[in-house]
């Protein structure tokens, strides 16, 4: 499996582990033994949200568990994916931290290099669900 670590400040910075399953993206969380599921159809439509509101521009994390469960998060990557799945709830959303840096091992997103302030930017158009589902079988295992 594939490990990462979050971009947080100091003890801020989460490690996590990542596998691609051939239809759901899992994350370990390795605090609380948490877990993630996002589906492909669901990526898919986060990275195509991303891309229609921002382009090739920089997002913020934007994933305040107060603010989303208020709805009144500014727009950004755990906000997306809030309005992509609200069912989910707001862990859910706060897996933006994780999945962000996901995004970067597949080569579809950049960081800002920032531990306060995280942003990333789309490298290029979001990928067809045919496209992210190579990326995953070619990195998640």
């Amino acid at each position: 499996m594939p490990e990462g670590r979050t971009h947080g400040c100091g003890k801020k910075s989460k490690s996590f582990s990542w596998r691609w399953d051939g239809q759901t993206l899992h994350i370990h969380r390795e605090k609380n033994w948490l877990h993630d599921e996002f589906p492909l159809a669901e990526l898919a439509e986060i990275l195509k949200s991303l891309e229609d509101q921002f382009g090739s521009g920089w997002f913020p994390l934007a994933n305040n568990v107060e603010k989303v469960s208020k709805k009144t998060e500014k727009r950004g990557f755990g906000m997306t994916i809030f309005r992509v799945r609200p069912d989910a709830g707001t862990m859910h959303a706060q897996a933006s931290s994780y999945l962000g840096v996901v995004f970067e091992d597949l080569e579809l997103a950049t960081w800002n290099k920032r531990c306060i302030g995280i942003e990333w930017r789309l490298n290029g158009g979001a990928p067809t669900v045919e496209e992210l589902a190579m990326l995953l079988r070619a990195r998640g295992r």
